[in-house]
């Protein structure tokens, strides 16, 4: 508030008990104060004055010179809405005087022009009497949209002439108000619509959509399509749009069922949200920017033919190589996460080729320094990636203790859109699978496969006797990992046998849990990759040698179908 200021109000009017709320224009600028008065009931002056009584006042009369008498405040709402104004208009003339005293609130917008009435705050007679002086009549109004952020305001509080004589009606307890001007209330849609990875038209990704800028959803249920607060259009035949009220700024938009025609020609990219205005507790759709979304996509996905190639580089910009991708886990039907063996990133890559649109580095999170992890193996549980490093030694028989970690990121989003965030990380398996195997945990004899000759410094990891993690799954419960040795297998006479070790998650990080150990005989070849079946019915497994390529086993690499109860490998007539 910069400023009050009392005028007269000369020749605003011509004649008397004219309707204050008719008086808009600005008239005389005779600035009037009569100060240091105490006793309205004998003071005639019409205009202006200030009454030193009891309760200390300053009021307004009519009169045949003070036409229109009134107070202006003057106001700065830059970066200011809501304007309200309030006030207590105060008969304090308890003389024989007995006037109808309106009194309106008017403003204009800037310095020039008439001032614009205010019809919520009109007081029609703010007096009473004769011979009394009791009324208190409170006013209190938000001022229209239109004088948010007005630089320059001016609010006006104004009575007229009555006919007969009049009477002072004081101006107490003036106060403005307002808030911090929000700029703008706008819907944003973020996540995507993807066909999910079994192909098979379901969607298994969802649309969050924030409300931000000041409004709000309105509470009518959780479920904004029943309560008709808005409707989504271009919805594929066999899919239900599910629109699901979160919280006051957040809602979630899913699909139910599956598609009936689900190939990449299907893709949808006018599904279209339309908010209707009782889905703001403002009640104004228009007034939300984005309150209909009409670009949004649906992603479908369609396998590759068994004879098709797809060719997969890094994405532009990226400083780390790309060489041997030892593991790729589906995000969806459209896109997967891929983990190399050279490189300490995961990249995001279609499944259907072409450069990767998104890489997250975790050699930080590790703390690798730069050194290699070799990656070996990844698996899904629910939204927790899991990764492993061989755990070998060096190719040469050095140690390598960089490659000892296991670690966990969650994963939310899908495409470019994916987010990684770092979970926890163990760098003491290799130590704990040697004690699990020299302490006989696993009932066979201690140092029965003789691990912790096979890890040590100066074993090369590419034999039978020697030392690396290859393959790691989910158990189909999806409470343990299926740790697959690519050496050593067992046991340490024979080395004729592929090993697995099941691990606990519930420890993972902190104190591992072993189970039983597993040795499957799978014609002298070690397991060089391991995948949970999609179907719930066991365990895929590629299987060759534990050393290079040789002819070390008949046939160098073979695919095989082991059950839930890793007991039977079953092999696959499938040419590799």
């Amino acid at each position: 508030m910069l400023s009050i200021m009392g005028y007269r109000g000369d020749a605003l009017t011509s004649a008397s008990d004219v309707d204050p709320q008719t008086v808009l224009v600005v008239g005389s600028s005779v600035v009037d104060i009569n100060a240091n008065q105490t006793n309205p009931n004998t003071y005639g002056t019409g205009g202006v004055t200030e009454f030193e009584i009891t309760n200390p006042v300053v009021a307004l009369q009519g009169s045949g010179t003070a036409d229109a008498p009134n107070l202006v405040i003057f106001l700065n709402a830059s970066g200011r809405e809501n304007i309200a104004v309030s006030y207590t208009l105060r008969d304090i003339d308890g003389s024989a005087d007995n006037a109808v005293q309106a009194v309106a609130l008017q403003y204009r917008i800037g310095t020039t022009g008439d001032f614009i009435n205010v019809p919520a705050a009109y007081i029609a007679d703010a007096s009473t009497g004769p011979d009394l002086a009791t009324a208190e009549t409170n006013v209190s109004v938000t001022l229209p949209a239109a004088v948010n952020g007005a630089a320059e305001l001016q609010v006006r509080i104004i009575t007229t002439n009555a006919g007969g004589s009049d009477e002072w009606i004081g101006i107490d307890d003036i106060a403005v108000s307002s808030v911090a001007a929000s700029v703008g209330s706008t819907l944003t849609y973020t996540g995507q619509l993807n066909e999910s990875k079994a192909f098979d038209g379901t969607i298994s990704d969802k649309v969050t959509i924030k409300l931000s800028g000041g409004e709000t959803f309105a509470d009518l249920g959780a479920d904004m399509l029943v309560a008709n607060q808005a409707a989504i259009t271009n919805v594929p035949a066999g899919l239900t749009a599910v629109l699901t009220r979160i919280d006051s700024t957040t809602a979630e938009l899913t699909l139910t069922g599956s598609a009936a025609s689900h190939a990449d020609a299907n893709d949808v990219g006018n599904l279209t949200v339309t908010f209707a205005n009782n889905a703001f507790t403002g009640g104004s759709a228009a007034a939300v920017t984005n309150a209909t979304k009409s670009d949004l996509v649906i992603n479908f996905g369609e396998p590759g033919a068994a004879s098709s190639t797809q060719t997969f580089t890094p994405n532009s910009g990226t400083s780390e190589d790309s060489s041997d991708a030892s593991t790729a886990i589906a995000l969806d039907a459209n896109w997967m996460v891929v983990g190399d063996d050279e490189a300490n990133v995961l990249r995001v890559y279609s499944r259907e080729g072409g450069a990767a649109v998104l890489e997250w580095s975790y050699d930080a999170a590790l703390s690798l320094g730069g050194d290699e992890l070799d990656m070996e193996a990844g698996t899904r549980i629910g939204d927790t990636l899991y990764f492993i490093g061989s755990h070998s030694n060096k190719s040469g028989g050095g140690e390598d203790n960089p490659r000892e970690h296991v670690f966990a990121v969650t994963v939310s989003g899908s495409g470019a859109d994916t987010t990684f965030t770092y979970v926890d990380q163990y760098a003491g398996l290799e130590t704990a699978l040697t004690t699990w195997d020299s302490n006989n945990d696993h009932g066979l004899g201690a140092d029965y496969f003789g691990l912790a000759a096979s890890s040590a410094d100066g074993i090369v990891p590419e034999s039978a006797s020697g030392f690396s993690i290859e393959g790691m799954t989910a158990n189909q419960a999806g409470d343990a990992l299926l740790l697959a040795l690519r050496a050593p297998q067992s046991s340490t006479t024979s080395r004729d046998k592929a090993v697995i070790v099941t691990v606990d998650l519930a420890n993972l990080f902190t104190a591992p849990t072993f189970g039983a150990a597993v040795e499957l005989d799978l014609d002298g070849r070690s397991i060089r990759s391991i995948e949970k079946a999609a179907d719930g019915n066991g365990y895929l497994v590629l299987a060759g040698p534990a050393g290079a390529a040789s002819a070390e086993v008949t046939q160098d690499f073979r695919l095989y179908r082991l059950d839930n109860a890793l007991t039977t490998a079953t092999e696959n007539d499938i040419d590799l």
